[in-house]
């Protein structure tokens, strides 16, 4: 198990909780990793209002998808709501399907949960 996350406060509390594993603050695009993982997880990472929220979602599931042996799945916040906040991104869930689908024919979604969020899913190969 690696863990990297931007917020130290949330990585000294991982460290706490669980030592013997690897946390490390930082970005997931500049931090240097040289391995890879059977599933790469992400969940509320992308969620934050950035000036290229677009092209930076896109180059953080290149970059995840790029370290997963097996897969990944991350969810986003939905652009199908009635509220949002100026600091929140709210992905659509068509686009992001179909940046996924630029990776790999094996995708699904979740866009059935209560927390007015989707979660998706790539594999390397066909569910069996």
């Amino acid at each position: 198990y690696v863990g990297i996350d931007i917020a130290p406060s949330l990585v000294d509390q991982a460290r706490t909780d669980h030592p013997g594993l690897a946390f490390h603050c930082g970005d997931l695009l500049s931090t240097p990793l040289d391995e890879s993982f059977d599933w790469v997880f992400a969940s509320g990472a992308l969620s934050y209002k950035l000036d290229e929220s677009h092209e930076h979602t896109d180059a953080m599931l290149e970059k995840m998808w790029s370290v997963a042996r097996e897969g990944l799945a991350v969810n986003f916040l939905t652009s199908y709501v009635n509220f949002t906040r100026p600091h929140n991104v709210h992905h659509s869930p068509e686009r992001i399907f179909s940046v996924a689908r630029e990776f790999t024919p094996w995708v699904s979604m979740r866009h059935d949960y209560p927390l007015w969020e989707f979660t998706i899913q790539m594999r390397r190969e066909a569910r069996t």
